[in-house]
């Protein structure tokens, strides 16, 4: 092989290894993101075990009163009904992925169901689970 079909090469299988590496990277992102959207509708339905499984043992909330909760806070919550929530909608999430970590951050605009149908919205933007 000469001294141009083995540059040619050498550029080849870096171009095809850069843009193997971007599919890669956009589908991990489009994975959490949707991991996140999943969590975020088994708060609204009230799934504890999805919200278990799928939310950090080191998880921590801190809400619009500048409380902070814990995992076992949060699943408490739900699972004696203290919170339930009308909506979730999560927005504006941003991704980004470093080695094998990930932080997600975005927007989630919240309803919480209070009594005889009345409703509390709240806009917060946080850091996401993982």
């Amino acid at each position: 092989m000469n001294r141009r079909s083995t540059v040619f090469v050498n550029a080849s299988v870096l171009s095809l290894a850069a843009l193997l590496g971007l599919a890669w990277a956009a589908n991990v992102e489009e994975e959490l993101k949707k991991f996140e959207t999943d969590r975020a509708a088994a708060a609204v339905k009230g799934d504890v075990a999805t919200l278990e499984k799928q939310t950090s043992d080191d998880y921590t909330f801190i809400n619009l009163y500048g409380q902070m909760s814990d995992k076992p806070q949060m699943v408490n919550v739900f699972k004696t009904g203290q919170t339930k929530l009308a909506s979730n909608e999560l927005s504006d999430m941003n991704v980004r992925v470093y080695s094998n970590t990930a932080v997600i951050t975005g927007k989630a605009l919240t309803s919480r169901e209070l009594w005889a149908g009345k409703t509390r919205t709240a806009k917060s933007c946080s850091p996401g689970s993982m």
